[in-house]
């Protein structure tokens, strides 16, 4: 669809005539608007609640394979690999 409705765009301008698209029915603002009032606190808490509990066990590390374990204490240094940036 974006393709299709770029591709219209490109050639009226290309051909100067007037935009080939109809108007759209709801607007960007009447789109977030609707989009406000749904995410009243009384739809959201349910939600975030499930979302809450079913998280409430996961590890705030995400833990990978690698090729070596983690240390204990986070450094938070960063390193290269001569062997990667040679690759790219």
């Amino acid at each position: 669809m974006l393709i299709r409705d770029l591709a219209a765009e490109y050639r009226a301008h290309k051909q100067e005539k007037s935009d080939p698209l109809p108007a759209l029915p709801v607007q960007y603002a009447d789109y977030a608007q609707w989009q406000r009032e749904a995410l009243t606190a009384d739809w959201l808490r349910p939600r975030l609640q499930f979302w809450r509990e079913q998280l409430h066990a996961a590890s705030a590390v995400l833990e990978l394979p690698t090729d070596r374990p983690r240390p204990p204490v986070q450094s938070y240094r960063a390193r290269r690999s001569a062997s990667i940036l040679g690759q790219i």
